[in-house]
């Protein structure tokens, strides 16, 4: 199996040197970029699997990433996002906007080996079905998870919805 493409977009440097080594010894093909603004032109120049964000980060914010990413509607790429804001309301808004799954720091670095296993082997079923059916082959696209479901999971939205 290869290695899955991660971009990692985090401003503290401690903590983006951290995550760096330990996803890279976890066989994570690991980019970092410490500026939103130029880990937004590496998802505009490349591909990636997965993208592992702060919320709050100079240049761009990590929501900023993840409209790009939703918005590319060739891109199967799955974003989770990290703040050190913790609540269920930011959870719940970064999950309607798209988000594959969302962190609060701090946290322990296997919780986000865990987290980010989980996303890549989502999305292997997610291609491997794509496949299977050929639903969106024809236009080379990837069926986009949204989010709905991990917030039915956590109750109702805020704005009432689902």
């Amino acid at each position: 199996m290869k290695r899955p493409r991660l971009l990692l977009a985090e401003d503290d440097e401690a903590l983006a040197s951290l995550l760096e080594e330990y996803l890279l010894e976890a066989n994570y093909d690991v980019t970092l970029h410490r500026r939103g603004d130029t880990a937004l032109e590496a998802l505009k120049q490349d591909r990636f699997d997965l993208v592992l964000t702060d919320i709050v980060m100079p240049g761009a914010d990590g929501l900023t990433l993840l409209r790009h990413v939703v918005h590319d509607e060739l891109s199967d790429t799955l974003v989770i996002l990290m703040t050190g804001y913790s609540g269920i309301e930011n959870a719940l808004h970064a999950v309607e906007q798209g988000a594959y799954d969302f962190v609060s720091k701090p946290f322990q670095l296997p919780e986000i080996r865990v987290r980010l296993d989980n996303a890549s082997r989502y999305q292997q079923l997610l291609r491997s079905w794509n496949e299977i059916t050929g639903e969106n082959s024809a236009a080379g696209e990837a069926v986009q998870p949204s989010g709905h479901a991990v917030v039915k999971a956590y109750g109702q939205s805020l704005k009432g919805g689902y």
